[in-house]
């Protein structure tokens, strides 16, 4: 939560607004509203195998996950299936529908995770793990 307010810098109080206690400024009105992330993964299945890549970064480094990332502000979530997946194994692909949300409710961040079945957008490509977001050694696998 925060404690401060962005717009004047006061220290926010808690009030009953819309039904529901919220992080409000005294001196200028601003309402601290809950912050959100979303984000999307791509679920390829070849020959009966899924592809999964090894994070990297924090947090969970060293888990394996499908490919995906945080949306940006100006795409929609398919093209942020498709640039996320393509950062993290160098695969082009094109989404083929959303499978799963998963939501986990918090209150400093409410994130959301959209799951999309994705295909390549052609047979023979390779393979290019990003070594900065997938792990190095372990990079990426096909996982029955």
């Amino acid at each position: 939560m925060d404690h401060y307010c962005s717009q004047c810098g006061a220290l926010l109080v808690r009030q009953s607004l819309g039904g529901r206690e919220r992080p409000a400024c005294p001196s200028c009105g601003h309402v601290a509203w809950s912050h959100f992330s979303l984000s999307v993964g791509g679920l390829l299945v070849q020959q009966g195998r899924v592809l999964l890549v090894q994070r990297n970064l924090e947090p969970d480094a060293g888990q394996w996950t499908l490919p995906g990332g945080y949306v940006e502000t100006d795409e929609t979530l398919n093209q942020a299936v498709v640039r996320e997946f393509g950062e993290e194994t160098g695969l082009e692909v094109r989404p083929t529908g959303l499978l799963a949300i998963w939501q986990t409710p918090d209150s400093d961040l409410n994130s959301s995770w959209c799951v999309f079945g994705v295909e390549l957008t052609c047979e023979n490509q390779t393979l290019y793990p990003d070594p900065v977001e997938v792990r190095q050694g372990a990079t990426s696998a096909w996982r029955r």
